[in-house]
């Protein structure tokens, strides 16, 4: 059972806060598949046991850091959410004092090293989008954190602020298109056209130079000969300088 439970944070949204879970997205799931008032629903965490990033791969998740799955009915824009997402989260980010920067597909980066994570599962009509944020602690390569402490001020200011900075980024998109989010998206990235890149794709390497942002959210990769249009894969390397 939940610790607490309360929608005072946000009348529109519902929240439900654990110690510990296997995982914040199996949870939202099950309520889907149980509930039919679910939309604009939130899990919290302070804990998962189970958690997971994309492709199925193991996500630590110690206390000390943010985890929580929020579901949406704006299933219609899943292939663009991601983007949403990250802006929301480099936004508040920023707003805190941190240099956080987007990755393609799914990473805040702060550092040059991993900050955050996101994973996004459709059910049916809606779109089950989990978070993970490094607050107090990092524990995998490559990882780290804000290096202070998780208070209840810090979490619901966040969830606060994230929830208008996802809503201000949802009207964006319906009023001027996933072209602006795009632009605003590589502003805040740490991407920037011609840039050196590695992109793994199962365990392929393939190497080019970052040429933009598809209409589909692909990454597009020039190289000598052609530009790959990449779905599905992890930048394992880039080049920061400019």
């Amino acid at each position: 059972m939940p610790l607490i439970k309360r929608n005072t944070i946000n009348n529109k949204y519902k929240f439900c806060f654990y110690d510990s879970v296997d995982s914040t997205n199996i949870i939202a799931k099950n309520l889907i598949k149980s509930s039919v008032d679910i939309n604009n629903f939130i899990i919290v965490a302070n804990e998962q046991v189970l958690g997971k990033g994309r492709l199925d791969r193991s996500w630590e998740s110690k206390k000390g850091n943010i985890f929580l799955s929020l579901i949406t009915d704006k299933a219609s824009l899943h292939l663009y959410m991601h983007f949403i997402i990250s802006l929301a989260l480099s936004s508040f980010l920023q707003a805190k004092g941190y240099a956080a920067k987007c990755k393609w597909p799914n990473d805040i980066m702060l550092d040059d090293k991993k900050l955050s994570g996101i994973l996004m599962e459709k059910i049916n009509q809606y779109i089950v989008i989990g978070v993970g944020i490094n607050i107090s602690n990092a524990s995998i390569a490559n990882s780290t954190c804000l290096d202070i402490e998780l208070t209840d001020d810090f979490l619901l200011n966040f969830l606060d602020e994230f929830i208008k900075y996802f809503e201000y980024f949802v009207l964006e998109y319906k009023n001027n298109g996933f072209q602006s989010i795009k632009l605003q998206w590589l502003e805040n990235s740490v991407h920037h056209i011609g840039q050196e890149i590695t992109v793994k794709i199962a365990e392929i390497e393939h190497k080019g130079v970052f040429d933009g942002i598809g209409e589909a959210g692909e990454l597009l990769l020039k190289t000598q000969y052609e530009i790959k249009k990449i779905f599905v894969g992890d930048v394992i390397y880039c080049r920061y300088d400019k």
